[in-house]
C-alpha cells in the first residue's frame, strides 16, 4: 500500500494503518536525518539515532493534525520540511551551530583561498600572525592592542581554520551550521 493510502485508512480509524505507515516511513525518515546530519558535519550513530527519534515524534504529530492534503503532493513532499526542521532544530540546540559575524566568516573564506589557490600550506596560514594574512581588519586597533588581540584572537582563529582546512583537506567538508 502507497503511503497516501495508509494515511486515508489511518484517518478513517484503522490503527493498524498508522502502524504500517510509520514502519514504512522509517527509511524516510532516517534519509532525512543523515542529511541533517551531514548538512551539520555529524553523522555518528548516536546522533542519527536521536534525529530518527525526533523525525519519528515529529511525524505522528504531523500525521495526527490531519492537515495534510492528498491533492496537493505526496505524503513524503509534506512531511519532508517539517522533520528536516525539527531535526534542525534538535542540532541547535544540542549541538549548536557556530555562527561568525560577516568579517570573520570572510577571513576563513580568505584562508580557504589563499589555501586552495595559492597553494600555502595549512600550517603556515593558520599558525601565522593573525594580521599577516588578514591586513584589512575592520578596525584601527593601536599597536599594542593589535598585539594583544593577535595573541588572543590568532591562537582560537588557527584551530579553528586549521581543522577546517584539515577537514577539507582529508575530503570531508567543514562549514558553519546549516548548509
Amino acid at each position: 500500500m502507497t503511503n497516501e493510502e495508509l494515511y486515508r485508512q489511518y484517518l478513517s480509524g484503522d490503527a493498524e494503518a498508522f502502524e504500517q505507515l510509520y514502519l514504512q516511513m522509517q527509511g524516510f525518515i532516517a534519509s532525512v536525518a543523515k542529511d541533517a546530519a551531514q548538512s551539520f558535519g555529524c553523522a555518528d550513530k548516536e546522533t542519527l539515532d536521536e534525529l530518527c527519534a525526533e523525525g519519528a515524534l515529529e511525524l505522528c504529530e504531523c500525521l495526527s493534525t490531519g492537515e495534510y492534503d492528498e491533492a496537493r503532493g505526496k505524503l513524503t513532499t509534506y512531511l519532508h520540511p517539517f522533520l528536516r526542521g525539527k531535526m534542525y532544530r534538535y542540532l541547535e540546540a544540542n549541538l549548536g551551530a557556530a555562527v561568525l559575524p560577516k568579517d570573520e566568516m570572510q577571513r576563513v573564506k580568505q584562508a580557504q583561498r589563499l589555501h586552495k589557490e595559492e597553494m600555502l600550506p595549512l600550517d603556515d596560514i593558520a599558525l601565522s600572525p593573525f594580521h599577516t594574512f588578514f591586513p584589512k581588519y575592520p578596525f584601527d586597533f593601536p599597536p599594542n592592542l593589535t598585539s594583544r588581540l593577535d595573541q588572543v584572537t590568532a591562537p582560537c582563529f588557527a584551530l579553528s581554520l586549521h581543522s577546517q582546512l584539515l577537514s577539507e583537506a582529508n575530503g570531508s567538508t567543514f562549514h558553519f551550521g546549516p548548509r
